[in-house]
């Protein structure tokens, strides 16, 4: 950061997130007690709602009765009184009502709206404020000059559009006074096209010599852009030469105050060490740390800190390194949990080394909502458990009874090879059967044996319900599954890697696909 910056961040800001993280603190120190209280305003809200007179909410209610008379929720439950309240209908299921709207991608399921009011925004600039605070007191001095700062969600307006500024999940204090700070190109969002989006998107990464913070989503998205910058050099390269960009009838003009020399460009991309990189926050967990190799050979001297769980309908959790794990956000969600005998657990009663199904309540109208996520509690911090995401709780794919999920395909996936990338895809045909991409030759007979040793796989090949699975090595295996993903309707950002896609396609659509 500039000298100006730092001083008005030491004496004006930094003030501010200390005095917050220190009452955060406390709120550890006191779990139960801290979940209550932001219970207790959940259903003082909901009893101002359709949704709470119809399932009786009082607003002194306690826990109890709070979980007696609302059953557990997705989003289809949920669904009817969400669309009452975007046809302008007022405190049908919030309570203040939705002030922006979020249309999810949908990774298994059709697309979900996710009502945002000013408390679901400001759990965001919550969350985004703990984590902050927590990296200020940390050990490793981070001191970014320049940050570029992507979440998946793209907030959207009534007329929803596909792309929109990110910085809006920041602070107020922080849009006002580091605005020059963040790596945003000016009117980004009007630029719908994803590859224009990426070529003036790259231009900017490329040419600020400031950048040394990335603050993204899933790993794989920036090895797509790295990609993308490969394959579109001369483009780019002119972009940045002429310092403006075209599209359409709008001409967008580079604002870049300490820029790269076209020498030290063609050196960067030629080298592909992104080395001014410092810090790097993105997805750890799950099928994102098979990615995290080339994440380090990218960006060597780059420190990697996972994202926490972080979701369309809420924040989840954020990293800790006070903590030493990813806390939850115990002021702002409520949390539920469902243990392997299907019982209902409480925040505070969580045991380490155990893992459970997340259901969470919040003052945006999600409601005792299945998150369909597995975490594990990996340590407590004072009285509050450390929560890790373990995988999708019902990532599945069951076209003919297969019933085949995730942990079934890593199991035979490990069994192969040790680290082997790789990831199938359901095919409608007649018969129809699965597609297993990987970045080397696999024996597809080998792997479709695998599976079978899952009984519902072996029913399904034995009635000839399923053809044996088919493979196909490609050399850019994330590349693939981004152009999947998208073609099913996914933006490119909230894009995350799994082994396994549970939204099926046609047998003419992906043979199409990969002839592009």
């Amino acid at each position: 950061m500039k000298f100006i910056p730092k001083f008005l961040f030491s004496f004006l800001i930094a003030p501010i997130i200390n005095y917050r993280v220190k009452k955060l603190n406390l709120s550890y120190m006191h779990c139960a007690e801290s979940q209550q209280l932001i219970l207790s305003q959940i259903i003082k809200h909901l009893s101002l709602t359709k949704f709470g007179r119809e399932h009786k909410i009082k607003p002194d209610m306690q826990y109890n009765d709070y979980q007696a008379l609302i059953p557990l929720n997705k989003y289809e439950n949920l669904a009817p009184y969400i669309k009452q309240e975007k046809d302008l209908n007022p405190n049908i299921l919030l309570n203040p009502s939705a002030i922006k709207w979020e249309v999810t991608s949908g990774s298994s399921t059709q697309k979900k709206i996710i009502p945002y009011n000013k408390y679901a925004l400001r759990d965001f600039r919550d969350m985004i404020i703990y984590w902050i605070g927590d990296i200020l007191n940390s050990k490793n001095k981070i001191s970014p000059n320049k940050i570029f700062f992507s979440l998946s969600a793209h907030l959207t307006k009534e007329n929803h559009s596909d792309i929109e500024d990110d910085s809006e999940y920041l602070p107020w204090y922080f849009r006002l006074f580091f605005k020059d700070f963040i790596l945003m190109p000016t009117a980004i969002q009007k630029i719908k096209d994803t590859d224009q989006f990426n070529l003036y998107l790259c231009a900017h990464l490329l040419a600020d010599q400031d950048l040394d913070t990335l603050f993204i989503w899933s790993p794989t998205y920036f090895l797509t852009l790295i990609e993308f910058i490969n394959k579109n050099e001369n483009k780019i390269s002119k972009i940045i030469d002429e310092n403006i960009f075209q599209y359409e009838n709008h001409t967008f003009k580079m604002k870049i105050k300490n820029k790269r020399t076209n020498k030290e460009i063609k050196k960067l991309i030629k080298k592909q060490k992104w080395s001014h990189i410092r810090y790097l926050s993105c997805w750890t967990e799950g099928s994102a740390h098979f990615f995290l190799e080339d994440l380090k050979r990218y960006f060597p001297n780059a420190h990697i800190q996972g994202k926490g769980l972080i979701a369309t309908e809420a924040p989840l959790t954020y990293p800790s390194y006070q903590a030493d794990g990813y806390l939850p956000l115990i002021n702002n969600i409520f949390y539920e949990f469902l243990n392997e005998n299907n019982e209902i657990k409480c925040l505070h009663e969580l045991k380490i080394g155990k893992k459970y199904e997340l259901i969470i309540s919040n003052r945006s109208g999600l409601i005792r909502y299945k998150m369909n996520d597995i975490v594990e509690v990996t340590s407590f911090y004072h009285q509050t458990p450390c929560l890790k995401f373990i995988t999708r709780a019902e990532t599945s794919s069951d076209l003919t009874g297969e019933k085949l999920t995730s942990s079934l395909i890593q199991d035979a996936l490990d069994k192969t090879q040790n680290n082997l990338k790789a990831f199938i895809l359901p095919i409608i045909a007649n018969p129809s059967y699965y597609i297993l991409f990987a970045n080397q030759d696999l024996s597809s007979e080998e792997f479709d044996n695998l599976l079978q040793e899952n009984y519902h796989y072996q029913q399904s090949r034995r009635l000839h319900q399923l053809s044996p699975i088919k493979s196909q090595e490609v050399e850019d295996l994330v590349n693939t599954y981004n152009k999947i993903r998208q073609a099913q309707g996914m933006k490119l950002g909230d894009i995350k890697f799994q082994n396994l896609i549970t939204k099926p396609m046609l047998e003419d659509e992906i043979n199409e696909l990969l002839k592009k």
